[in-house]
This record gives C-alpha cells, sequence and structure tokens, in this order.
C-alpha cells in the first residue's frame, strides 16, 4: 500500500476519489498496520453514533480503543493508502486459496498388482 498525499484534514469520503483505496491503520510505536474498507469504517461510526463520511482520516486514529498485537501499545495512526501498481492487478490471497482448493485431489494409487 502506499499512502496518499492528502492533508491533515482530509475526510473519509475522499476515499471516492480514488478507487481501491483502504483506510491504514498503524502502529506508531512498532510499524505493525492493517487496512480497512473506508466504507465499513464509515458504516461503524455511523451506527456508534460517532461521525460518518466527513470524519477525518487522521481522527479515526483517536477511536481505536484496543492496544496493538504487535508491542501491545497505543499509539495509532490512521492514513489513507492505495494499492501499489502491481497489486491492483494480482489477485487477492483468498481467492488464490479457494482456487485451489476447487481443485480435484490427485487420484489415488492402489497397492494392487
Amino acid at each position: 500500500m502506499i499512502p496518499l498525499p492528502l492533508d491533515r484534514s482530509a475526510t473519509l469520503a475522499a476515499h471516492e476519489a480514488h478507487p481501491g483505496s483502504r483506510v491504514e491503520l498503524v502502529c506508531a510505536a512498532c510499524t505493525w498496520s492493517r487496512t480497512y474498507r473506508p466504507e465499513r469504517i464509515i458504516e461503524g461510526l455511523s451506527r456508534k453514533q460517532l461521525g460518518g463520511r466527513h470524519t477525518t482520516v487522521a481522527s479515526v486514529a483517536l477511536l481505536v480503543r484496543w492496544p496493538c498485537p504487535g508491542c501491545r501499545r497505543m499509539r495509532w495512526a490512521t492514513r489513507l493508502s492505495a494499492p501499489a501498481p502491481d497489486q491492483a492487478t494480482e489477485r487477492p490471497r483468498s481467492i488464490s486459496r479457494m482456487a485451489e482448493k476447487s481443485l480435484p485431489p490427485p487420484p489415488r494409487r492402489s497397492n494392487r498388482a
């Protein structure tokens, strides 16, 4: 993922101008990160009445209430990121795994002569 060059006042609605963009949650202490679909974050904020499309991307980090799984600290930052050009054409891992699972098993060999 490549961070988009947006200022701190960019809202979650900015993802609409960047197809395939994701909100990246990054631990400032250990650099652990995870990405989320912006639509999912907007829906969650609206459901909890904490914000919505006009919430700034940077302020989403202030709403995270769980510690980093890497270092157990709570030093979160959020940014809007887009897939790297080579990632945009790759199939997601889950699709690759599903394709592998759909293959028929190899034929069994019998020990009979």
